[in-house]
């Protein structure tokens, strides 16, 4: 959980930031990553706050989109799969998270779609570098930022988990009991894998900063 609002911090701020497409190479077969990450869907921290899952289409040849749902807009990650040498594959991402001012705990604030997309990089070259040491990775670090940058787009359940995030008992009330003992069960951290750098979601100024009047800043 402390690594999930972590997330969810690092990619909120004031101003806005323009998203560049990057790409991951992983040693493993263009149909075989596709299939992989397909598997991904947020998490079990999103069904323990009753949100939609994190939904993928893999209807399209040699590409894969996910749909982030959201309360007003959704947010949306397109990857596409090109081989490359012998048996390795290149994934060309592309991140679009909602425009626009949300109010996060009384302050109005937009995602960061830089940060947004600096964490996914993480997470899979983090998962890439697993395959090609150990011929598998696990996908819940992966997880762990697609169920952070759908939370962002529930302005007002985040901020109901940001304001219970020093309270045990009031975050436990917020949750699906069934899911909270599985998730419990599973690994003893509600955020999930547990594996992310948090480091990297910080950048010394606060993970939230408070918007002023200037919006294109």
């Amino acid at each position: 959980m402390r690594v999930l609002l972590a997330l969810t911090g690092a990619v909120l701020l004031a101003g806005c930031g323009d998203a560049e497409d990057f790409t991951i190479d992983v040693a493993m077969a263009p149909g075989n990553a596709k299939a992989e990450l397909a598997r991904l869907d947020g998490g079990l921290m999103l069904r323990a706050l009753s949100l939609a899952p994190v939904q993928s289409d893999a209807s399209v040849r040699d590409a894969l989109s996910f749909v982030l749902p959201g309360d007003k807009a959704d947010g949306k990650l397109q990857l596409s799969f090109e081989e490359v040498g012998t048996n390795g594959a290149r994934i060309h991402v592309a991140l679009d998270m909602p425009s626009g001012i949300r109010e996060v705990q009384g302050k109005p604030m937009i995602v960061d779609e830089g940060k947004a997309e600096v964490a996914l990089q993480i997470a899979l070259t983090a998962w890439s570098a697993g395959i090609e040491k150990n011929g598998y990775a696990s996908l819940d670090p992966l997880n762990e930022v697609l169920g952070a940058l759908a939370l962002v787009t529930h302005p007002e359940q985040l901020s109901r988990m940001l304001a219970a995030g020093d309270d045990p008992e009031a975050m436990q009330a917020m949750l699906d009991p069934e899911v909270l003992a599985e998730m419990e069960a599973g690994s003893g951290d509600w955020g999930g894998g547990g594996s992310f750098d948090e480091s990297t979601t910080d950048d010394g100024g606060g993970a939230f900063d408070e918007a002023g009047d200037d919006w294109g800043a």
